[in-house]
């Protein structure tokens, strides 16, 4: 796998260029907590719950999953890597409905 970009074409058509020997950085804690909500309602994303999921558990960041006070039907979210949390409360169909933060001081 590598990055790619799409591009609309004529119509309807799309193209999709490959972008090789392009070394992105990874995204650190900071990027990933303050980035999340705009990335989140930017994306078409079947399941945010998994994608959170899965970028968190690429980085090795820890991940905690808990019920909410509405009787377990929304999940609540908390990813950590050990000195900052993100925390994603989720609706009942699994979209994020809020979102916080608490980042440590650069120090």
């Amino acid at each position: 796998m590598s990055p790619y970009c799409t591009v609309r074409l004529d119509g309807d058509d799309r193209g999709v260029f490959l972008l090789d020997d392009l070394t992105l950085p990874e995204p650190t804690f900071a990027d990933f907590a303050t980035g999340l909500p705009r990335i989140m309602g930017s994306l078409a994303v079947n399941d945010h719950r998994v994608a959170i999921h899965g970028m968190a558990a690429r980085r090795g960041w820890h991940i905690s999953w808990r019920t909410g006070t509405d009787g377990g039907r929304s999940p609540i979210c908390d990813v950590t890597d050990g000195r900052s949390v993100a925390r994603v409360n989720f609706d009942r169909r699994g979209r994020p409905i809020d979102y916080r933060c608490e980042l440590a001081d650069r120090n």
